[in-house]
């Protein structure tokens, strides 16, 4: 964040602050004061401005740099809401509450992908029936386990995996001597 992005955004707080400079000085004339209380006056006012803007922009900086900072030796970002603290101001408490939805619905997917891994792996185990065939009584479970016996025998490599809707199952024919004789 640089200073001249913080002014930026702090633009309506220049704006009320140099219009309730006006409105004080044209009091303090109409009251009869002097010109030069009157420019004393506002030129206090504008240091204090000055003063508090900077402080404040310094402040923003160094906390932003520190998330910035936090989240770049993470290894997964999404867990950023886990180390740092809760903010203390109600617009940085959204950003925050924002954060730890996402981080929430990641960790939810990544348990949701790892379950689904776990049991694809097992669909060509032995006796593995799955979510419907535990429905299904008839059901062995013998089906996938043996076209992997079969494959082994073969020599062709199967994988069972799913993306979204439906299972994949896929066969790898690795190209062997006897391919390569028949090509001639």
């Amino acid at each position: 964040m640089s200073v001249r992005q913080y002014l930026k955004n702090q633009l309506p707080v220049v704006v009320i602050n140099l219009l309730g400079i006006l409105a004080l000085s044209l009091f303090l004339t109409a009251c009869g004061n002097s010109l030069s209380t009157i420019l004393f006056i506002a030129a206090v006012w504008l240091l204090v401005l000055a003063f508090c803007l900077l402080a404040f922009c310094l402040s923003r900086r160094k906390h932003l740099n520190r998330l910035l900072d936090m989240t770049e030796q993470l290894e997964e970002r999404y867990l950023l809401p886990e180390i740092m603290k809760a903010p203390e101001r109600a617009e940085e408490q959204v950003f925050y509450q924002i954060l730890k939805m996402a981080e929430k619905s990641m960790l939810e997917r990544i348990g949701r992908t790892e379950r689904e891994r776990r049991e694809y792996k097992e669909y060509i185990e032995k006796g593995f029936t799955g979510q419907n065939g535990r429905a299904v009584h008839s059901a062995t479970g013998i089906g996938l386990y043996l076209c992997r016996r079969l494959c082994d025998k073969l020599g062709i490599g199967i994988s069972v995996s799913s993306e979204g809707a439906g299972t994949t199952v896929s066969l790898s024919f690795y190209i062997n001597d006897f391919v390569n004789g028949a090509r001639g």
